[in-house]
């Protein structure tokens, strides 16, 4: 029998299954598009779509770290000053160069080191950030599928499946603030689980804690507007991606710029290596093809290649700035950053 404390840890299984998930769906992607990637030559034009796609994904970033600013302004009738760019750059930089997305966790120790806050709230934001993400991400595919008729597909179910659980989670959400009694009695059962459990506890605290603030400071609408310019930004950053790789209109049109900047909200959570490469590929690529079918097209050779080089391109818009950007600040931010690492 197999000794248990042989065993590998879970983050580490987890790491190695994102690895493995990963490399197969990059090969997927390089060998069902037909794509060489040593014949890829960019025109200057190509050259040019990409360097705009780039410049936009920093202004989006830019973007977010002032949305998240919001989330600590009047806490408690205090305005706190907080730098929250720095945070989200080297959060971004360590998803690059680690599994699982644990630059988040980089962030928000950064985050609470630099601005001295607890290392809880600076946690409960990021999780805050997301929760907002997943309700607006609701009628956002709602609009999706109704301007095209629903086509058959994994990527359609895998939308459809996640709205229906970001649904049911904010049922639950909305009966917890609605009835104590029945928030209190699912709470005891999760503190039973000791120290995990009462951790668990003050981050949701927290975390309603900064919903709230934010409706009664009145910045939910200025929150709501800065997530739409950066879901916007991500469109346009598509668009410039899909004149880069040499796709026309009507597939490279603002249909699929829009319907990318939707699947890559879940592409991201599926396990993978750092910067989710492998499995961003080949989401990317099959959600051009979905996008090909909703638009009344059979893609060919010819446009699987250009949907192959789609994907790499995306990836390299995101890779580039975030590492570029990351060393920088990492070299900025080194005492803080390193007397946490």
């Amino acid at each position: 029998m197999y000794n248990v404390k042989t065993l590998p840890p879970p983050s580490l299984l987890k790491s190695i299954l994102g690895f493995v998930i990963s490399g197969v769906l990059l090969w997927l992607t390089i060998r069902k598009s037909g794509l060489e990637i040593e014949n890829v030559k960019l025109q200057t034009y190509q050259v040019v779509y990409f360097v705009i796609a780039l410049i936009t994904f920093v202004l989006a970033t830019w973007i977010q770290s002032i949305r998240a600013k919001l989330l600590w302004i009047s806490r408690n009738g205090k305005v706190i000053k907080v730098n929250t760019y720095s945070s989200l750059v080297l959060g971004n930089f360590y998803n690059c160069i680690l599994p699982g997305n644990l630059g988040e966790g980089v962030r928000a120790l950064h985050f609470s080191k630099k601005n001295n806050v607890p290392f809880q709230y600076s946690l409960a934001s990021i999780i805050t950030e997301k929760w907002i993400d997943a309700l607006i991400f609701v009628p956002i595919v709602g609009l999706l599928l109704s301007l095209k008729p629903i086509t058959e597909s994994y990527i359609i179910d895998a939308l459809l499946l996640t709205t229906l659980m970001i649904v049911l989670l904010f049922i639950v959400f909305v009966t917890f603030q609605l009835n104590i009694k029945i928030e209190k009695t699912v709470w005891r059962i999760v503190l039973k689980f000791g120290v995990i459990g009462k951790y668990l506890f003050k981050l949701y605290k927290k975390v309603v804690e900064q919903l709230r603030n934010l409706m009664k400071s009145g910045l939910i609408f200025p929150y709501i507007v800065l997530c739409a310019c950066f879901f916007i930004g991500n469109i346009i950053q598509f668009l410039f991606l899909l004149k880069a790789a040499g796709i026309d209109a009507p597939i490279g049109g603002l249909y699929t710029s829009f319907l990318i900047a939707i699947c890559i909200m879940i592409i991201v959570i599926v396990p993978s290596a750092p910067s989710n490469i492998g499995v961003l590929h080949y989401g990317i690529y099959l959600t051009l093809i979905l996008a090909s079918h909703q638009l009344g097209f059979s893609p060919q050779k010819g446009d699987l290649q250009s949907f192959a080089l789609f994907s790499i391109l995306l990836h390299l818009s995101y890779l580039l700035p975030e590492i570029t950007l990351g060393l920088l600040y990492m070299i900025k931010e080194r005492k803080t950053l390193f007397e946490l690492l």
